[in-house]
């Protein structure tokens, strides 16, 4: 009896919650394992000490191991990174790194309970209920003799007939996820696009006859400065202070004059300071009306492209839609 227990265990669905015990328990093993630095999932800013103290900090504070992690999982592609995505070994080298993934980490709790409670239900109806079967097929009798009407099981109608209902509520979020996404990066395309339009057509179009060289020399400076400014002061806008600040004022004060440095940091808009900034200094040009308007509507397109930028990051998804999936995917879990 033992020795063909020991063999159900390695068959059927035990094979598999086996496997996940032992999932659970590298799980256990690399809790602690800090995010990996891959080029293709941070930014490329990110230091290999700040990389290495991630699971250190979210262990100290309240902040959980995955937001902690969010600051470094912003990708950013350049022709290096593309190799390194093409390379045909990269699968190998996902499935090494699998227990290291910021997701399996931040996970591990809920992976974890619900495989222990998998292998209970499947254990104690398997002993007590259902009997089991070795290698050879040949069916044992369950160790008791115990009504079935206390099997451990939920009835399978209800999952049935809400997987349909959970299938399209997953795929809105999915779609409207990845359409942020694709909106907020296309609207800090623009940002960066109609940044070098403004600067590109300053430096041709200002007329340079009349005026001292040394002034349209500090005009030019001075711009560049402002368009450097605003797409700065909306990183900062959009991050958290503790991400941002302290490098935003450093750099601020080693690029912008005094008086200005403290006035946009004092600010508590900046990106609109920024934009006061940079239509002041485009005026100051000596440029004529007609192409001062139409450096001005690049200027008009960067304050519509923050506006986006705002307005996606204060209004997430409906949280209905969040309540809805996440009830239903514990309840077909926990059936499963």
């Amino acid at each position: 009896m033992k020795s063909s227990l020991g063999y159900q265990l390695c068959r059927g669905r035990l094979v598999l919650l086996s496997l996940s015990l032992l999932h659970v328990a590298v799980l256990d093993a690399f809790s602690t394992v800090p995010l990996q630095k891959l080029s293709l999932i941070t930014d490329r800013h990110a230091s290999t000490d700040n990389v290495a103290t991630i699971s250190v900090l979210a262990t100290k504070s309240k902040v959980e191991y995955g937001e902690e992690s969010r600051k470094y999982r912003r990708t950013v592609y350049d022709s290096d990174a593309w190799v390194r995505h093409r390379d045909p070994e990269r699968f190998s080298g996902n499935l090494r790194t699998f227990f290291q993934s910021g997701v399996v980490v931040q996970l591990k709790k809920e992976v974890s309970f619900v495989t222990a409670v998998a292998i209970f239900v499947t254990v104690i109806n398997t002993l007590f209920f259902d009997g089991f079967c070795d290698f050879s097929g040949h069916h044992f009798a369950p160790l008791l003799n115990i009504p079935s009407s206390f099997k451990l099981a939920l009835p399978i109608s209800p999952f049935s007939l809400s997987s349909s209902v959970l299938g399209l509520v997953l795929v809105f979020r999915t779609n409207a996820s990845y359409a942020r996404w694709w909106e907020a990066r296309t609207c800090w395309g623009k940002i960066i696009n109609h940044s070098r339009n403004v600067m590109r057509m300053c430096t041709l179009w200002v007329e340079k006859e009349g005026i001292d060289a040394v002034e349209a020399k500090e005009s030019i400076a001075n711009l560049v400065s402002s368009v450097w400014l605003f797409p700065r002061s909306s990183t900062r806008h959009l991050l958290s202070g503790d991400e941002d600040e302290f490098n935003f004022a450093e750099e601020v004060r080693e690029r912008l004059p005094h008086d200005r440095a403290e006035a946009i940091i004092a600010e508590r808009h900046r990106p609109n300071r920024a934009l006061c900034y940079l239509s002041n200094d485009i005026n100051k040009l000596n440029m004529s009306p007609y192409r001062l308007i139409e450096v001005d509507r690049s200027v008009i397109i960067l304050n519509d492209m923050q506006g986006a930028c705002e307005r996606i990051f204060s209004s997430p998804v409906p949280l209905v839609y969040s309540r809805q999936v996440c009830i239903m995917d514990h309840l077909h879990i926990d059936d499963d």
